[in-house]
């Protein structure tokens, strides 16, 4: 019997084409599947707990639409199912027409022998792109948990912007200041700037209504995004040189100010100039779930599952767009913060 977490291919069908169906499962089977239909219920088991764990761990279903399994109200369900996770496989078992609401889904057609071996490489094909996408439990858990650290590392962004502000009026007062207010607010603002940017290119055929396509998604899962992110965003590596060097920031402090005030300004400075650990990494974490997205969504395309792929971007754009509209009221609170600290030019 197949492991429920090794399932590439759940089989929906009407019990009444049991043997119409066999040869297709056999040939799922000898293409290299693990393949999971009812006839592997092992006497005892509660079938309908069964049949929900296999569906939940499935990696594609294959529903096979007969006269009969249209009628079959738990084909339907399975079928909804697997349309609504993106990973519905439909079969043609005759010539009948799927279902309301399933005739947008590009099917494959068994009835006529002369195209049957054609249309068998075809549906192959489509689950083994599903199978490499890896749709399955938790499908859309990279882009939360993505989204998640990098709002982690905004709300650190925060934290420092109002610890600045705080400490504007010592800041001003020593010209070492302005040379490391420049780098890790610039750093700052590059790094809001990029993630941005990069949501904003993945939910593209969305928001500018533009076609989903392997042009743009097949470069977002080679990892060209992550790659552009980490060059674009901010670098504050110098900015602990720039505060603790000779004549820097930190000796530049008036004599005014208290040893108290001179830690904070130490802790202030220590908290972004570890940035690259720390705070930025996680601001920029959301990169490595678009490329793994993206690798889905590409993999759906390869599938020729384009409504699929459709509704895996739509559920990603569901985590990713108040993440975003987040980011930009970040970015616009350290772009004020710029132009109080008389740095405005950094943003022109």
């Amino acid at each position: 019997m197949v492991d429920s977490n090794d399932v590439d291919v759940f089989v929906s069908y009407s019990h009444n084409d049991r043997e119409q169906v066999r040869p297709l499962v056999e040939k799922l089977k000898a293409a290299g599947f693990s393949v999971w239909w009812d006839t592997e219920i092992q006497v005892g088991s509660r079938w309908r707990d069964v049949i929900s764990d296999r569906l939940a761990h499935a990696k594609s279903i294959c529903v096979v639409w007969s006269a009969r399994s249209t009628e079959r109200d738990f084909v339907r369900d399975e079928a909804r199912h697997a349309l609504e996770r993106g990973i519905l496989v439909p079969v043609l078992l005759d010539d009948t027409t799927p279902p309301l609401g399933f005739g947008e889904v590009q099917f494959a057609s068994l009835a006529d022998p002369a195209t049957a071996d054609k249309e068998m490489e075809r549906i192959i094909s489509s689950i083994r792109q599903l199978s490499r996408a890896g749709v399955g439990v938790d499908v859309w858990h990279t882009i939360e948990n993505g989204a998640q650290a990098t709002r982690s590392g905004a709300r650190e962004a925060d934290r420092f912007l109002k610890d600045v502000r705080a400490r504007s009026d010592v800041l001003r007062q020593n010209p070492g200041s302005e040379r490391a207010l420049r780098d890790a607010l610039r750093g700052v603002r590059q790094t809001y700037e990029v993630v941005i940017d990069a949501i904003d290119q993945f939910l593209s055929p969305l928001t500018k209504k533009l076609q989903i396509d392997l042009g743009l998604y097949a470069p977002i899962a080679s990892g060209r995004m992550v790659d552009e992110i980490a060059r674009r965003r901010g670098h504050c590596k110098r900015i602990t040189q720039i505060y603790i060097e000779s004549g820097g920031l930190r000796e530049s402090l008036p004599s005014t100010v208290t040893t108290e005030g001179k830690e904070t300004l130490d802790t202030l400075m220590s908290s972004i100039a570890g940035a690259d650990q720390d705070l930025f990494e996680r601001m920029t974490a959301v990169g490595s779930g678009l490329a793994m997205e993206g690798a889905v969504i590409t993999n759906l395309l390869l599938a020729q599952q384009p409504q699929a792929a459709e509704a895996h971007l739509r559920q990603c754009a569901s985590k990713l767009l108040p993440l975003q509209q987040e980011l930009a009221q970040g970015m616009g609170r350290v772009d004020g913060l710029i132009v109080d600290l008389g740095l405005a030019w950094i943003i022109r």
